[in-house]
C-alpha cells in the first residue's frame, strides 16, 4: 500500500523594517490507496484501580470488547488491566496476539474475567505496553487508555516511565468518572502525540473506543517526520499542533545533519488524514530589500514526499506588511480562544467568577469574529451568551463535569478550510 502526501504553507512573505518575528501555517494531508496493510499493534490498557467498581468497570469492560471487535484481521493486541501493577490480561504471557475470531473470543473472555485492583500507577501501564508492543519493532504501535483517576505513582517513577516510553507508541487516552486530572492526560497526549477524551455518559464509552481503535487500524505511513530548514542565526521560536488537536511540539524536536540548520519533528504514524501546524520564527535583524528562504520538508524514512519554501522580505509597504494569511488567522484566533477557556475552567475551579467572566467575554468575542462554532460550543458549558448585547454570565451551576468538558474541548481545533468556507458561506 502506498500513502501519498501533500502540504500547503499559509504565510504573509512581507515584514516590516526592524521586523523579525514571522507565523506560518502548515498543512500535512496523506491519503492512502486502499485498505491498510502496514502491520499495525494495539494495546489496550483498563484502569481496573480501586475507584472502578459498579457502572465505571461494567462500561469499561464493554468498551475494551468493543474495541476488540473492530480489530482487523492480522493486527497484533494485547489487553492490559492496570492498577499498582501492569498484569497482561490477554495474552497472559506479556506478548502479542494477532486479531482473528479465536484471539478476538479469547481477549472478551479475558476482559469479562477481569477484576479489581487497588492504586492508579500509569506510568507502570505505560511501560509494560511499551514492552510488549517491543515484541514487534517493525509495527506501528498504539495504546488506548482509560482511567477515572489521578496518577498516584511516585513521581519519580512516574516520569521515568514516561521517558522509558518516550518516541515507542502513539497514546489515546480516554477519562471517565470526576476524579482524573485533564493536565495528566493532555501531558499524556502531547508527550505521545494522541489525543485526550472525556466520557461523561458510560454508556457512550464503547463508541469512544470503537472510534480510537478503528483509527488505529487505519495507520499505513510510520516514521514520518517534518523538517525545518532554516538560515543561519534563525530560530523557531515555537511549532505547535493546531488540528485536529492542540499539542506543542516542542520536546520533540532534535537537530538537523551538521550540514543543514534546522530541526526535526517527528509526527508519528498517518492514515488518511489532515493535520495543521503553526511555526513561529525569528529571524535574524535584516535591510529592507533582502530575502530568506525557509524550506519545510516531509519526510518518510529517508524519502522526501513533500517540500514547500517560505521566502521572507522585507518593505515599507504597509499594505504588503500589515496583511494577515488567512490560515495563520484562523489557527491563531482558535489558539486565543482555547487559552481563555482555559483561564476560565480554572477561574471557576478557584472560585474567582470575576476573572472567570472576563475571561469567557473575551474568548467569546474572538470565538464569534473567527467563527469558530466547536469553540462556541465548549463555552457554552461554561457561560451563558447573548449575541445582541454582546453580554457573558458564568453559569450559575458549573459542574465538575462541565468543567472536565470545556478543558478537554478546548484542545480540539477545526480545520482552518472548516473555519474559512464558513465565513465565507451566505448569510
Amino acid at each position: 500500500m502506498s500513502t501519498a502526501f501533500d502540504l500547503t504553507v499559509g504565510y504573509n512573505g512581507w515584514l516590516a523594517a526592524g521586523d523579525t518575528r514571522l507565523d506560518a501555517a502548515v498543512a500535512i494531508t496523506s491519503e492512502t490507496d486502499g485498505n491498510s496493510t502496514a502491520e499495525v499493534a494495539e494495546i489496550i490498557v483498563i484502569d481496573r484501580s480501586g475507584s472502578m467498581y459498579g457502572d465505571k468497570f461494567t462500561e469499561a469492560k464493554r468498551a475494551a470488547k468493543a474495541a476488540v471487535d473492530v480489530l482487523r484481521d492480522g493486527a497484533y493486541f494485547s489487553v492490559v488491566a492496570g492498577a499498582t501493577e501492569a498484569v497482561p490480561q490477554y495474552p497472559l504471557d506479556g506478548t502479542l496476539a494477532q486479531a482473528d475470531d479465536r484471539t478476538r473470543a479469547g481477549a472478551r473472555a479475558a476482559i469479562d474475567a477481569m477484576n479489581g485492583g487497588s492504586s492508579t500507577s500509569i506510568g507502570a501501564w505505560l511501560r509494560c505496553a511499551a514492552d510488549i508492543l517491543a515484541t514487534r519493532p517493525a509495527a506501528i504501535g498504539q495504546v488506548l487508555l482509560l482511567t477515572d483517576g489521578q496518577v498516584t505513582q511516585n513521581t519519580f517513577g512516574y516520569h521515568a516511565d514516561l521517558d522509558y516510553c518516550h518516541g515507542k507508541f502513539r497514546c489515546d487516552s480516554v477519562g471517565i468518572g470526576l476524579d482524573w486530572d485533564p493536565d495528566e492526560l493532555a501531558q499524556l497526549a502531547e508527550r505521545f502525540q494522541g489525543t485526550f477524551k472525556f466520557c461523561e455518559d458510560l454508556a457512550a464509552l464503547p463508541e469512544y473506543f470503537t472510534q480510537i481503535s478503528g483509527n488505529a487500524m487505519s495507520k499505513a505511513a510510520a516514521d514520518v517526520e517534518l523538517h525545518v530548514v532554516v538560515p543561519e542565526e534563525t530560530e523557531l521560536e515555537s511549532l505547535s499542533q493546531m488540528v485536529p488537536v492542540k499539542q506543542d511540539l516542542a520536546g520533540h524536536r532534535r537537530p538537523l545533519d551538521d550540514d543543514e540548520e534546522g530541526w526535526a519533528f517527528p509526527l508519528a504514524a498517518w492514515g488518511t488524514e489532515t493535520r495543521e501546524y503553526l511555526l513561529r520564527f525569528d529571524f535574524p535583524p535584516t535591510g529592507l530589500g533582502m530575502r530568506l528562504q525557509v524550506l519545510i520538508e516531509v519526510w518518510r524514512g529517508d524519502e522526501l514526499v513533500a517540500e514547500k519554501r517560505v521566502i521572507v522580505r522585507w518593505t515599507e509597504e504597509r499594505s504588503q506588511f500589515l496583511a494577515i494569511d488567512p490560515q495563520v488567522a484562523a489557527l491563531l484566533g482558535q489558539g486565543e480562544v482555547s487559552a481563555e477557556i482555559d483561564s476560565a475552567v480554572r477561574a471557576i475551579d478557584a472560585g474567582d467568577f470575576d476573572t472567570a467572566t472576563q475571561a469567557a467575554q473575551r474568548a467569546y468575542r474572538l470565538a464569534e469574529e473567527g467563527g469558530f462554532d466547536g469553540l462556541m460550543h465548549t463555552l457554552g458549558r461554561l457561560a451563558v451568551y447573548d449575541p445582541d448585547t454582546k453580554s457573558v454570565r458564568i453559569r450559575q451551576k458549573v459542574s465538575d463535569g462541565d468543567l472536565k468538558s470545556a478543558m478537554t474541548g478546548s484542545y480540539e481545533m477545526e480545520g482552518s478550510r472548516t473555519v474559512l468556507g464558513r465565513k465565507e458561506e451566505p448569510s
